[in-house]
This record gives structure tokens, sequence and C-alpha cells, in this order.
């Protein structure tokens, strides 16, 4: 494969399973009873939709043209 090839696979794969994955960490989050923990996975949780959001970006730049 060449490099475009496999960036477009990588951003493919990433828009398609990072919404799956912020949505269990919202649920991890719902079921937390300790405070130290939510904390530490709204972080994850930011982390991810922010990467989402860039990686959405790139995608739809590559896909585009």
């Amino acid at each position: 494969m060449k490099k475009w090839q496999l960036d477009r696979a990588a951003y493919y794969w990433a828009v398609t399973f990072l919404p799956t994955y912020i949505e269990e960490l919202k649920k991890k989050i719902e079921k937390a009873d300790d405070d130290l923990v939510k904390i530490g996975l709204n972080i994850k949780l930011d982390k991810a939709e922010e990467d989402l959001t860039e990686i959405s970006k790139v995608y739809l730049k590559l896909i585009d043209g």
C-alpha cells in the first residue's frame, strides 16, 4: 500500500471506532462512583472528542480530494 492509502485507511478506522469509544467512556463516567475515576475518564473523553474532530477534518479532505 502507498502512504496515502494507509492514511486513508487509518483515518477511516479512526472515524469508525472513535465514536463507539466515546460512547463507552460516557457510560463509564455515568456509572463511576469515585470522583477521581470520573475526572480521569473525562480527561480521556475530552481527548477522544478532540481527536475525532481533527481526524474527521483530515479524513474529509482525503476523501474529497
